[in-house]
């Protein structure tokens, strides 16, 4: 694995030179694309041994609850998708706040507010360009939501709704404009091209193709808020905003 200065990619953290222009220290990093690659692809290997092991459980006359059912498969990816990105830079790096760009500054929470309305509106236009060409559609975890509540209790309704405002955006963006980003950045690639690749695979990696359009719309604004603010933090609070509307009315479903 490649050792490589904190500081030498353009569009590094502005965690890192931050740290670097207070007179700190900062390790060699030994993480890379590799290591977004392994962040998701463990995602996808988790989500698919979830679904096997809660077979396995039905056919053995074992079934979860359809409440628990949405929390667990909303949180198990987080495993790898989370996990994955804490461990190694932590082991081969200077952790994910420096690394990573994973800070959150008072500016941050504004820009992430404007940021989050402007996702959610853009969403909603690119949303009624493609029903015109397929109808109507939604997402999978509101569809799921929407069976799961009649027979959930509130308080698994009102965990998930969470998730999906809170956990789901933290997750997310540390892996796709954080270890993502950094990867692609670190191999030389310009700034705007990162942005795009970025939310390329943020869009295709949903697996729900009628929301490309959103889901593209909705990844190059919170791309953006990372470029122009270097930090993770303006672009989770964003992405917990454009996430609100769907996690109120799960909550209350």
């Amino acid at each position: 694995m490649r050792s490589v200065r904190p500081a030498d990619y353009l569009g590094c953290p502005a965690t890192v030179t931050e740290a670097q222009a207070a007179g700190r220290t900062l390790l060699s990093t030994g993480w890379g694309l590799r290591d977004a690659a392994i962040a998701l692809g463990g995602t996808f290997a988790c989500s698919l041994l979830m679904l096997a092991a809660l077979s396995a459980g039905r056919s053995a006359g074992w079934v979860l609850a359809p409440g628990w059912y949405l929390i667990v498969a909303a949180t198990v990816p987080w495993i790898a998708m989370v996990g994955w990105p804490m461990w190694v830079t932590r082991r081969f790096g200077n952790g994910p706040r420096l690394d990573l760009g994973l800070s959150l500054r008072r500016i941050d929470v504004v820009w992430g507010l404007l940021g989050g309305l402007v996702a959610l509106a853009g969403g909603l236009i690119a949303a009624r360009v493609t029903e015109m060409f397929i109808g109507d559609f939604s997402s999978i975890a509101g569809e799921q939501a929407s069976k799961a509540a009649e027979s959930s209790q509130r308080w698994q309704m009102v965990m998930f709704g969470l998730i999906v405002a809170v956990g789901a955006p933290f997750a997310e963006e540390l892996v796709f404009r954080g270890m993502l980003w950094a990867g692609l950045a670190r191999l030389g690639m310009r700034p705007v091209f990162t942005l795009l690749a970025t939310t390329i695979v943020f869009a295709f990696f949903h697996f729900e193709f009628s929301r490309i359009g959103v889901l593209l719309v909705i990844g190059l604004v919170l791309g953006a808020l990372r470029l122009f603010t270097q930090r993770l933090g303006a672009s989770m609070v964003a992405h917990g905003v454009n996430n609100l509307p769907g996690a109120i009315g799960i909550a209350l479903a």
